[in-house]
């Protein structure tokens, strides 16, 4: 069975992307999204080399690392008599 770790289900994993998933794979679409990525893990099953789990397997990577990107923001300091002189 696939586990995911609590804070990269939590964090990494969007919503949209479990009811997309759920959707494709004629399972139920709720706004619960321990449930929606409950319904997945047991769509994959237990056989690690079945298709279902393979697909879900990497789908599920897939989505944490588009779920991981990060956005930086540099702040700068800008002296106010250097403004003054703009």
């Amino acid at each position: 069975m696939i586990t995911i770790a609590r804070c990269l289900s939590e964090d990494y994993i969007h919503s949209s992307k479990l009811k997309n998933f759920c959707s494709s794979h004629g399972m139920t679409v709720s706004e619960n999204k321990p449930e929606l990525l409950r319904q997945i893990i047991e769509f994959a099953g237990e056989d690690e080399s079945s298709e279902k789990y393979v697909e879900t397997y990497d789908w599920l990577l897939e989505a944490i690392k588009e779920g991981s990107k990060e956005f930086c923001l540099k702040r700068v300091y800008v002296p106010e008599e250097s403004i003054e002189n703009l």
